[in-house]
């Protein structure tokens, strides 16, 4: 066994290198630094200019404006068309980067353009791309690139949100017309919250459940118009406006009835499912479960986006409150002594320090989940025909959603809080980016279902990740893993580090150590899965499915959090590994060591935070204050780098704050 990698602490007199240029390439895709210069650089012109306190409609207006001048600015072309067939090699994989990259840009300027965009591109274009035929797709992603094509994705109704297997929307194969009747039987299957459709959209990805020759087969697609082309309703759809909400504004979420609208059975999105001209159904699939699961594919890469790009906005509020405290000043020391910096108080540092930590964390975990997004996009099938959404892509993209977005709500009421009276001015853009990402925690999925989600999956393979036990000497275990049995696999490992798992008995441990923080999440996440494991098969013994799960819901939602944190702590680590070899062979320091420093941070942050380490035996409870004072030498350590670390995060100085500059400047007398 090597040596124990060493403490990530350093001592308070040490310097700590950081380069912040490569840092930056790290946190951001180099390959498209191109791309964000071209868009950052056409936010500079007077329609982009940040607006505040708005009325709705010209909220709106100003969003499609904004839109409309990058339509004409050409960053979307390809951004759908280089996957059909007959694009060059590569071009699907280079397209989604840049899309990516003009994506990250919206987000720190306009959250209620990013999701218009987002809505449109992603997931009414997602959904013809992931579920349609060739044909469909080559037909309309054209116009749906173009924007000639506007659309909207109607899942949700007014009765069913989280629920979307239980939406009442009606769709039966009529064989005498060759097409379909589309149907809003009762009030709460109206489509609600439906991004676009108040005024935008004139088509929509809408979702109904289909009866074909009386059998009901579930919940399929289908592309239908809502409006037309010159705004003017169509026979049938009737649409209304969901309001002014409590942010978001921007975008015109609506709602849609149906009356017995005909869809011609060329409309109904035929790649995973089709009715034939003679009225008979075929399906990919071979279960219900199956094709339900694969009809909800656009979904996947929306939450890998939302993973992203929240936790934007968390590196954006931190951005500002960071270099407001690093310049504001309260409270002298001693008499006549110049007063405070903000970030000198101890307890400043931790309500910044340790969220700082963890959206460096955050980035590094998305940035792997869209990169495995991204290569699993590229698959396809010995038809041609793209690879269905993994198990593992479904489950991790809804806990990275939960996590990242919870993070970024936290985060941003941290630093409005810590900018005082100034974070909660408009113009400083804290409470106004707080208030339009709260949605964030419900849309595409509420995130407390989304962690029973990944609960359901971890439960499910639980048992088959105990029976892989390593043999003595094989490299991997055998039997394989079941899909997302990998992010388990650590319950079959015996020692993490130097560190016995289960947790240590005798002395305290070396709360300084790396091996010590993966030591206890992971011990707390293997008790955590035991404990969860044995509690519902005892329910299954006096209850029904829903009571069973019903009884242990509040434990499942903590044990999927315990083990996507283990996720999250490797994948921070094993950019650390690599960033500390890459130094090691051009000899130049300044990436691992803050990153190092953040990702020890982010774990002792979570150790300290909850008691639920101590209850679970993973954390001694004469190791509990050793954390809370490393947690304090952690944030009296990043503070010294902080400006830099936001500074590698590449936000324009245009899109923060007056705050984060000179504000005395700003509020000058001189100025009115």
């Amino acid at each position: 066994m090597g040596a124990p990698a060493p403490s990530p602490l350093p001592a308070s007199t040490t310097p700590i290198p950081l380069d912040v240029p490569r840092l930056r390439q790290l946190l951001t895709d180099p390959a498209t630094e191109s791309v964000r210069r071209r868009v950052f650089t056409l936010f500079e012109e007077p329609v982009f200019g940040l607006r505040y306190g708005e009325a709705t409609a010209d909220e709106r207006a100003r969003t499609r404006a904004r839109w409309d001048r990058m339509v004409s600015a050409g960053l979307f072309v390809g951004c759908l068309t280089s996957h059909l067939p007959g694009a060059p090699a590569g071009a699907g994989a280079a397209a989604r980067s840049r899309h990516d990259a003009v994506m990250e840009c919206v987000a720190y300027l306009d959250h209620s353009l990013e999701v218009a965009i987002g809505v449109h591109v992603g997931l009414f274009g997602g959904t013809i791309a992931l579920l349609g035929s060739a044909d469909q797709a080559a037909a309309w992603l054209p116009g749906v690139e173009a924007h000639t094509m506007r659309g909207c994705f109607a899942l949700t109704e007014l009765g069913h949100g989280s629920n979307a297997r239980g939406i009442e929307t009606t769709a039966v194969w009529d064989g005498a017309s060759g097409g379909f009747i589309l149907h809003t039987p009762r009030e709460t299957a109206q489509k609600y919250w439906v991004g676009g459709a108040a005024e935008t959209a004139r088509w929509t990805t809408a979702f109904a459940q289909l009866t074909v020759g009386g059998v009901a087969v579930g919940v399929h697609p289908f592309v239908v118009r809502i409006r037309a082309d010159d705004g003017s309703p169509v026979a049938g759809v009737t649409t209304a406006d969901c309001g002014v909400k409590g942010g978001l504004n921007g975008v015109d979420n609506g709602r849609i009835w149906f009356d017995h609208v005909w869809v011609p059975r060329g409309q109904m999105l035929a790649g995973e499912n089709a009715v034939s001209g003679a009225g008979v159904y075929t399906s990919r699939h071979a279960t219900p479960d199956a094709r339900f699961a694969a009809q909800l594919a656009a979904l996947t890469g929306g939450r890998v986006g939302i993973a992203r790009l929240v936790n934007n906005q968390a590196k954006l509020g931190l951005t500002i409150a960071v270099r407001y405290a690093l310049s504001r000043r309260a409270f002298a020391p001693s008499p006549g002594a110049p007063e405070a910096r903000l970030l000198d108080y101890a307890s400043h540092r931790r309500r910044l320090m340790v969220p700082l930590a963890t959206t460096v964390v955050y980035a590094l975990a998305a940035d792997a989940l869209k990169a495995e997004w991204n290569a699993h996009s590229e698959r396809k099938d010995a038809d041609g025909r793209r690879v269905g959404v993994t198990k593992r892509l479904h489950v991790l993209s809804a806990g990275a959603k939960a996590l990242c977005s919870w993070h970024a709500r936290d985060t941003l009421q941290e630093c409005r809080e810590a900018c005082g009276g100034q974070g909660y001015k408009a113009d400083n853009r804290i409470a106004g980016v707080r208030a339009t990402h709260d949605i964030s925690c419900t849309f595409e999925g509420d995130n407390l279902v989304l962690m029973h989600t990944v609960a359901k999956a971890l439960l499910g393979d639980y048992a088959a990740v105990l029976g892989a036990r390593r043999k003595p000497g094989a490299p991997s275990p055998s039997p394989p893993l079941p899909p997302f049995g990998e992010l388990l696999a650590f319950l079959n490992a015996p020692r993490v580090g130097s560190t016995p798992l289960p947790p240590a008995r005798g002395g305290p441990r070396d709360v300084t150590s790396p091996a010590f923080v993966a030591s206890v999440l992971r011990a707390h996440a293997a008790t955590c899965m035991t404990d969860l494991a044995a509690a519902y098969a005892a329910a299954s013994k006096v209850a029904s499915p829903f009571g069973a799960w019903n009884a242990v819901a509040t434990a499942a939602a903590a044990t999927a959090a315990a083990v996507m944190a283990v996720h999250g702590h490797a994948v921070g680590s094993a950019a650390v590994a690599a960033a500390a070899a890459a130094a090691a062979r051009d000899g130049r320091a300044g990436v691992a060591e803050p990153l190092a420093l953040a990702v020890h941070l982010h774990g002792l942050g979570l150790i300290g935070a909850s008691p639920g380490y101590l209850r679970s035996g993973a954390l001694r409870l004469d190791e509990a204050a050793a954390v809370e004072a490393a947690v304090e030498d952690g944030c009296a350590a990043l503070a010294r780098v902080a400006r830099g670390l936001v500074d590698a995060f590449g936000i324009p100085e245009p899109l923060l704050a007056p705050i984060a500059g000179d504000w005395v400047a700003h509020n000058s007398r001189a100025r009115l």
